[in-house]
């Protein structure tokens, strides 16, 4: 009775901390924060799941070098039919040196004993290799991360736009009311009231573009989910500045992005395969023997024996036609284009921080200018309204200050995007990791 208490106890503490497990993963119909898109996107990603799958085959390619360490044994089995065979002749009787039939059925081991370093040499070229293939995977992880981050700010920046129309919206049909009060009064004509209902349709209809745009960027998102079509996708979140990203000397910044690591690491699988082409030319010492059984031993040559082999043999390369001379110019000429490929990345990324850092700071400048603008509007708005009212201006000079506040708040929103994406291209260039549990 006891041991089944405890068991049940058991069962439901599992189901629970199961539970509480699920409760803390976000479901697809929760509002999706940035973290929650970007581990979204690195799950079951088709690109992350290549380079994984090359890191294996490197690792493979670890064990493949070690095998040289390792005896290699086969079991060879063999049939030889031989016509005619030699005899000799002592006193008129015929003797056989060799049967018809050759049989022989033995077991061969090689042990490589020294070969001047050449495993060893394979090994770290093949650890090398495997360290850039893990390397590469933080690239992946690197561009689609900023890449989703992107996205799901473009998302909450149709989103404010779209704010920003429905209160446009909401102030022309107030607007039109007036316009209709005021025809009805003989303050305003037909054309005033059908004027304001044109701009109504001009909006409407930029808002549709816009809910298509922000739809577009959903069905990215929906794609680098890898979610089926129609799944609703909800973003959370507001479009603020964030503080601006302190800039690290550039040699820390090398050290930081993913891509010129790859290219070091590069570097290095290629300098190691320099030092292997140099010891191809190196002499090796092998031990092998065998052990079976065969036909042909006199005087019973068709008898099966048993027998063995034991021997050590020495392989020295003297001409092999210059394939290792070339080998090692092939390394070399290898080795010094990646070098100028991490020079060249080093230019790019000493412009991408030096432009990103710009746009941030020019952003900045424009968001002062537009706030500035949007104060002018809103007074210039309020004014006319009043005028409106009183009969001094037509609808058409209220639609124009109306329309100078849309597209001053339009601006605003535009400036806050384009800042927000200026400090991720910084990260980015930077080499900063965003993705979750990257820190």
């Amino acid at each position: 009775m006891k041991t089944l208490q405890i068991f049940i106890i058991t069962v439901v503490t599992f189901l629970f901390a199961g539970l509480s497990a699920q409760a803390q993963q976000p479901t697809p119909s929760d509002s999706l924060t940035l973290d929650d898109a970007i581990h979204y996107a690195l799950t079951n990603q088709p690109s992350l799941e290549k380079v994984q799958a090359q890191v294996k085959a490197a690792k493979a390619q670890i064990g493949q070098a070690k095998s040289a360490y390792y005896p290699h044994t086969n079991v060879k089995g063999g049939y030889d039919y031989i016509s005619p065979v030699s005899s000799l002749n002592f006193n008129g009787t015929l003797f056989q040196v060799q049967p018809k039939n050759n049989y022989d059925v033995h077991l061969a081991a090689n042990q490589l004993i020294y070969n001047f370093g050449k495993t060893q040499a394979n090994i770290q070229l093949a650890q090398s290799r495997a360290l850039t293939a893990e390397q590469r995977t933080k690239v992946v992880k690197w561009t689609i991360s900023y890449f989703t981050a992107q996205t799901f700010y473009s998302v909450l920046y149709e989103d404010r736009n779209l704010k920003v129309v429905n209160k446009q919206l909401k102030q022309l049909h107030s607007d039109l009311q007036i316009a209709r009060k005021k025809k009805n009064f003989g303050a305003a004509t037909k054309y005033d009231v059908l004027t304001i209902k044109v701009r109504i349709a001009k909006v409407k209809n930029r808002k549709q573009d816009l809910k298509n745009q922000k739809q577009k960027l959903i069905i990215r998102l929906r794609k680098l989910f890898g979610w089926q079509p129609g799944r609703p996708v909800l973003v959370a979140g507001k479009l603020q500045l964030k503080p601006v990203q302190h800039v690290a000397s550039m040699s820390n910044i090398y050290k930081s992005r993913p891509d010129y690591q790859v290219l070091q690491q590069k570097e290095k699988a290629l300098e190691q395969a320099f030092k292997v082409s140099k010891l191809s030319k190196m002499p090796s010492l092998t031990a092998g023997g065998t052990a079976g059984f065969k036909n042909g031993y006199q005087p019973k040559l068709n008898e099966f024996r048993g027998n063995y082999s034991i021997g050590l043999h020495l392989n020295v390369p003297i001409f092999e036609g210059f394939a290792s001379h070339y080998k090692q110019q092939e390394a070399e000429a290898n080795i010094s284009a990646a070098k100028a490929s991490s020079m060249k990345l080093q230019r790019q990324i000493q412009a991408d921080v030096e432009k990103a850092k710009a746009d941030v700071k020019t952003g900045k400048n424009k968001l002062s200018s537009a706030h500035l603008q949007i104060q002018q509007a809103r007074q210039g708005l309020k004014l006319a309204r009043t005028r409106y009212k009183n009969g001094a201006i037509t609808s058409t000079d209220l639609l124009a200050a109306e329309t100078a506040l849309t597209q001053a708040r339009f601006q605003r929103v535009k400036d806050i995007y384009k800042i927000l994406l200026s400090q991720y291209d910084l990260k980015k260039a930077m080499g900063i990791k965003i993705w979750p549990g990257s820190q």
